[in-house]
Order: C-alpha cells, then sequence, then structure tokens
C-alpha cells in the first residue's frame, strides 16, 4: 500500500510540474506570437501613413483624360471626389506637374531653399535641374505654353542626372483647352463613395469607355493604389487576396 501511496503522490507532483510548463510554454507562446503581430501591424501601419502622406489614399488613378473620360467621371454618381493633376511637358528638359487640390497637401518634398509654391504660376524644382540650367535660380521666370512660372523653391529629389526633372506646381482648374491640348496629359485621382466596389465600378467606368482593364494596366494609364486598397483588405476577385498576400 505504502508504494502505491509514494506512486500517486510521485504522479500528483509530476503533473503538477507538467501542467505549470505547460501553461509558462503557452504565456510565452501568446506573448510571441502577439510580439510578432504588433510589430508587423505597425510596419504595415507605418507603411500605410508613409503612402497617404506621399501619394494619397485615392483608390485609383487613370490617365490621359480627354473630354469624354472627364463627361464620365464627372457625371458618375459612384464617385465620391476627383482630384485632376496636369502633367505638361516642355523644351528645357524638364515635365512641369500641377498637382490638383488633393495633391498639394501631399508631403515628400525637401525644400532645400526657397519655400513652397502658394499658386498656379509658382513652381518648385529639383537641385539638378538648377545645376543644368544655371541661368535659372529662385525668382527666374519659365514662360510654358504661354503662361508665365516663377521659380520660388528648391528641392532635393533621388533622381539621377540624365532623368528628367519634375516641376512641381497647382493646379488652377481644368479647362476645355487642356482636355485638347496634345502637350498636356490629365490625370484624374479617383475616391468611390464605396471603397470595397473599388474594382468593380473602375471596371464599370473602363467598359463604358471602350477602355481594356489590362492594356490600361500595362502602359500605366490605370494605376490601382494597391498599397491603400490592400491595407483595407480589398482586393480585385473580391474577398480572396492574390497569392502574394
Amino acid at each position: 500500500m505504502k508504494i502505491i501511496k509514494d506512486l500517486a503522490k510521485s504522479s500528483v507532483k509530476n503533473s503538477k510540474k507538467d501542467t505549470l510548463a505547460i501553461k509558462l510554454s503557452i504565456f510565452l507562446a501568446v506573448v510571441l506570437l502577439g510580439t510578432v503581430v504588433f510589430i508587423i501591424d505597425s510596419l504595415r501601419t507605418e507603411k500605410f501613413n508613409s503612402i497617404v502622406s506621399t501619394i494619397g489614399d485615392y483608390q485609383v488613378s487613370l490617365s490621359e483624360v480627354n473630354n469624354e473620360v472627364y463627361n464620365s467621371l464627372t457625371s458618375n454618381k459612384n464617385i465620391e471626389k476627383i482630384s485632376f493633376d496636369k502633367i505638361i511637358e516642355t523644351d528645357f528638359g524638364g515635365t512641369i506637374y500641377e498637382k490638383g487640390k488633393y495633391g498639394q497637401d501631399l508631403e515628400g518634398f525637401n525644400i532645400k531653399k526657397g519655400r513652397e509654391s502658394d499658386n498656379a504660376t509658382e513652381l518648385i524644382v529639383p537641385e539638378r535641374f538648377i545645376d543644368k540650367n544655371k541661368n535659372l535660380a529662385i525668382g527666374s521666370e519659365i514662360i510654358v505654353k504661354n503662361k508665365k512660372y516663377t521659380i520660388v523653391g528648391i528641392y532635393d529629389d533621388y533622381g539621377y542626372s540624365f532623368e528628367e526633372s519634375i516641376l512641381i506646381g497647382k493646379s488652377d482648374g481644368i479647362t476645355s483647352q487642356d482636355l485638347k491640348s496634345d502637350n498636356i496629359s490629365i490625370v484624374a485621382n479617383i475616391w468611390f463613395k464605396n471603397p470595397r466596389d473599388t474594382y468593380t465600378f473602375t471596371r464599370e467606368i473602363l467598359k463604358d469607355l471602350n477602355i481594356n482593364e489590362w492594356e490600361a494596366q500595362n502602359t500605366g494609364r490605370l494605376y490601382y493604389n494597391k498599397d491603400i486598397l490592400e491595407y483595407k483588405m480589398i482586393y480585385p476577385s473580391g474577398l480572396i487576396p492574390p497569392r502574394h498576400v
């Protein structure tokens, strides 16, 4: 009998030790998993906030906007708002990018000298643009398509010296002449009233305009802001995420 009692006591003690070890293991596993999830979520949130502040939180953008596209977008009841940007070609090694109302609030340009542009007649230019054009400086005026601009700031960018410089300004709106011009490209940044239907609504718009979605994406005419959409778990096939997600 004594042997049985001793074995029983030993078994109980061992069970208590095993139970404690199991509880401790589960606790450590939960802490470790929670830490990993927290780190991953923090990185995703940081990336999301960075994209929102530098690129924007629009769902989709469409370039090569002409009269037909402009009228289709501005009359679409599924769209909450649109910000139109103007890209203007020049003949002096730079492209003027006039941002729409929403784009004017974005960050991402570190002003080294001067200041940000305040209106549609002012530009900020990259430092390498000034290096190439020794006759230009802050306060210099340039004329493009019968419009006079004043350089008010110099920003630092990461482009290569052989790349065309981007001159940043503010848009004063889209005119019918802008939509017809061969030297001006209009880009529409679009926010839908129901973001979850971004792909469905976009495909409907493209179908009405007889634009092939696959071709438009490959040529860069159509751009889905995937980092923003995927952060909110919005995917091309609905609830099913693509393989890379």
